[in-house]
């Protein structure tokens, strides 16, 4: 856990996560927990007969994955306030079986126009599967403590 402050990031500093493979297991679990059960999760013959030719993951369960991989980082562990804005792309389908990891980029770093000690951070994730494919991309703002914040 590195409980990054404001001050700790920079514009330009990457991050690449651990893997994670998505299981079948994981897209039942998914469309259980959250009420997603289109039929290209959780119907194998109607998904087989799609345009994909097989189950999918769910956009959200993908999305999950790559932002729990982002918190494992442990860089705002404690000093992370809010996520205040998130913007997801699906660029392509995550299939049972691929290896997703997220590889992480600040684009801005931004103090309190208030004086206030803490900021926002924004952040680009970029999804990658076993194949070097890009699956999804995110843009994230997040508050977070400065240094001398209580």
């Amino acid at each position: 856990m590195r409980n990054y402050y404001l001050e700790d990031f920079a514009v330009g500093q990457k991050y690449i996560t651990a893997g994670r493979t998505v299981t079948e297991s994981d897209i039942s679990w998914f469309a259980g927990l959250s009420g997603d059960i289109t039929s290209l999760s959780i119907n194998t013959e109607a998904a087989r007969l799609s345009e994909f030719g097989g189950r999918i993951a769910q956009g959200m369960l993908g999305s999950s994955i790559l932002f729990g991989l982002w918190v494992r980082l442990g860089l705002m562990d404690l000093n992370g306030i809010a996520l205040l804005q998130t913007e997801w792309r699906y660029v392509l389908p995550i299939r049972p079986g691929d290896t997703i990891h997220a590889e992480c980029e600040v684009t801005q770093v931004k103090p309190s126009s208030k004086g206030h000690p803490k900021g926002t951070i924004y952040v680009n994730i970029h999804g990658i599967n076993q194949l070097d494919e890009l699956v999804q991309e995110a843009s994230m703002i997040y508050l977070i403590k400065a240094r001398g914040m209580y």
